[in-house]
């Protein structure tokens, strides 16, 4: 029996050896699994950190385009505020129109209309008598004196009168 004791020994103590060897083969793969997983973080971690440096960067050069985008319109604003506005538009139209400046004179005009005059003078001719023109006032428009002057009277001369306010909104008989 002292045999079988010592064989029961033995396998007992392969049987743990063997034990062992597992547990360290174990071991040692789950060491190289943790070592392959701390990499991976490692890795992970410098990936995040840099993307979020990318991030920060990008929301840096957003906020440095919105300073800008505001600075723009506040100058745009400020500019706006320099424009003419519509009433003051109408109220150079209106002067333009009163004043008609086609019917201006040129600089090349008034030098060719200065040669003929000391040419006709040099000639001796006489003076050319100026026609100037009117508005024409319908036959059918009679004139009435009253307390303030003389009023149009007649269905003539309220055409005569609309016709003239139409054409300049200012004009009052």
């Amino acid at each position: 029996m002292p045999e079988e004791q010592e064989q029961q020994g033995q396998d007992i103590v392969v049987e743990l050896v063997n034990r062992v060897r597992i547990l360290e083969s174990k071991y040692s793969l789950m060491s190289e699994r943790l070592l392959i997983v701390n990499q991976n973080m490692i890795e992970h971690h410098k990936k995040l950190m840099k993307d979020f440096r990318a991030g920060e960067m990008e929301i840096k050069d957003i906020k440095n385009d919105l300073e800008k985008v505001k600075n723009i319109l506040k100058h745009l604003s400020e500019e706006a505020a320099n424009f003419a506005r519509k009433d003051e538009i109408k109220l150079l139209e209106k002067y333009i129109k009163m004043w008609n400046p086609i019917n201006f004179i040129t600089e090349t005009d008034v030098k060719n209309l200065l040669q003929r005059e000391l040419r006709r003078i040099e000639e001796g001719k006489p003076e050319p008598v100026e026609v100037k023109k009117e508005a024409a006032v319908p036959k059918q428009l009679k004139k009435e004196k009253s307390k303030n002057g003389f009023r149009a009277k007649g269905e003539g001369a309220r055409n005569y009168v609309s016709a003239h306010r139409d054409e300049n909104p200012d004009w009052n008989p």
